[in-house]
C-alpha cells in the first residue's frame, strides 16, 4: 500500500478504535515563540506496545510562520490537507512538502517546519512516542544554518496521484496486479500508466517477462535498469532497483561508481560487457561491432535481444516519469541531490 494511503488508514483507525478517548481541547493559541502554530489534539490511545501511546493532532501554520526546532521521543507522521511547508531535518537538505503528501520525522531527530508559501498549512500528525515523556521537546537550531536553507526545488507532480478508490473497472485490476509487486504502489510509472490502461496492459505483460521471466541472469538485468536509471537521474528507478541489484550480487563499490556517473572500476567481466553496451546504447543509438563482440561473449542470442528490451523498457518508463514530473513516494530521499548531474 502506498504511504499516502496507509497514513490514512492509520487516521481513520486511530480515530474509529479510539473515540472515547476523542479530547474536546481547543486549539492550543500562538505564542510570542511560536507566532502563527496552533495545535488541537485529536486523539490519544495507549498501544499494544508496553510504554508506547499515539497522539494524533491537528497542526495549522500560518504564511511565514514555523514550527521551530526540536524534538519527539519517537517517530512523527504527518499528511498535509492543505499548503505546504518548508520540512528541515538536521544532517538533510530542506525540502518541500505539499498538500496531499506526507513526512516521515524519526525519533529523536532535531527538525523544524516552516510555511513559505501564501496560504495557511494544515496537516494531520501522528505521534508514536514513548508514554509520560513530553510530546515535543525544544532543540537548538543545527550550527549548519539549515534553519535559513531554502527548500530544495521539485517540480510538482502533472498528474495528481491516484488511489485506489478513484480507479474505474478498467484500471482497477491493473492496479492490483502492480500492488503484488511494485515498492511504489500505484506511484512512480505506474500513476502515469494506468490512465492508459490500454497501453498499461500489454506494458505490464512486457515488464513482467523482462524482471521476472527473462533469460539474463538477474545480477546484469537488474545492473542494465539501474544504468539506464542512473542514466536518466530517474530517482524512481534507482530507489525501486538498487537494493534488488545488490541482493542480485552487484557489488556497492560498482553501484557507487554508477551512481557517480562515471565507469565502475570494479565491475566484474560479464557486468563490464553489459554497462558497455546498454551505455552505447543510450547515448549513441547504436551498438558498435567491438561492443557487441564484447556482449556476445556472455550472451546468447535469446539474451542480447533481452538486455536490449529491458534497456528500451526502462527508458521509455524513464523518460514517461519525466514527462509527468514524477517523484518519489512522500518521506524517500532522493538518491541524486540538487546540482548532481
Amino acid at each position: 500500500m502506498p504511504r499516502t494511503h496507509w497514513f490514512r488508514a492509520i487516521v481513520i483507525v486511530l480515530l474509529i478504535g479510539s473515540g472515547s478517548n476523542i479530547l474536546a481541547q481547543a486549539p492550543t493559541a500562538a505564542t510570542a515563540e511560536n507566532p502563527g502554530l496552533t495545535r488541537s489534539v485529536l486523539t490519544q490511545a495507549d498501544l499494544s506496545i508496553p510504554g508506547r501511546e499515539t497522539v494524533v493532532m491537528r497542526v495549522q501554520l500560518a504564511p511565514g510562520a514555523q514550527v521551530g526546532w526540536h524534538t519527539h521521543p519517537g517517530e512523527e507522521i504527518s499528511y498535509l490537507t492543505s499548503g505546504a511547508v518548508t520540512l528541515m531535518i538536521a544532517g538533510q537538505a530542506a525540502r518541500t512538502v505539499s498538500a496531499g503528501q506526507a513526512l516521515i520525522v524519526p525519533a529523536g531527530a532535531v527538525h523544524n517546519a516552516r510555511n513559505d508559501g501564501t496560504v495557511p498549512a494544515g496537516l494531520v500528525a501522528v505521534y508514536v512516542v514513548e508514554k509520560g515523556k513530553p510530546l515535543r521537546s525544544p532543540a537548538p537550531a543545527p550550527a549548519s544554518g539549515a534553519e535559513s536553507a531554502p527548500a530544495t526545488p521539485v517540480a510538482a507532480p502533472r498528474f495528481p496521484q491516484l488511489t485506489l478508490e478513484q480507479l474505474n473497472d478498467a484500471q482497477r485490476p491493473l492496479a492490483q496486479y502492480v500492488m503484488g509487486f511494485s515498492s511504489v504502489g500505484i506511484g512512480g510509472p505506474y500513476n502515469l500508466l494506468l490512465r492508459s490502461p490500454g497501453a498499461a496492459k500489454p506494458m505490464l505483460d512486457l515488464l513482467d517477462y523482462l524482471r521476472f521471466h527473462t533469460s539474463v541472469p538477474a545480477r546484469l538485468n537488474e545492473f542494465a535498469i539501474l544504468i539506464q536509471g542512473r542514466a536518466w537521474r530517474s530517482q524512481v528507478e534507482w530507489h525501486a532497483h538498487y537494493p534488488l541489484a545488490l541482493k542480485a550480487g552487484v557489488s556497492e563499490q560498482t553501484l557507487a561508481g554508477l551512481k557517480a556517473m562515471r565507469r565502475p572500476d570494479a565491475m566484474q567481466p560479464d557486468e563490464a560487457a553489459v554497462y558497455d553496451f546498454s551505455t552505447e546504447l543510450y547515448r549513441t543509438h547504436e551498438v558498435s561491432d567491438a561492443t557487441y563482440a564484447r556482449a556476445r561473449q556472455f550472451l546468447s542470442d535469446q539474451q542480447v535481444i533481452d538486455l536490449t528490451l529491458v534497456n528500451g523498457a526502462y527508458i521509455g518508463l524513464a523518460s514517461l516519469m519525466a514527462m509527468g514530473q514524477q517523484g518519489l513516494p512522500p518521506g524517500v530521499e532522493p538518491a541524486f541531490r540538487p546540482g548532481e548531474p
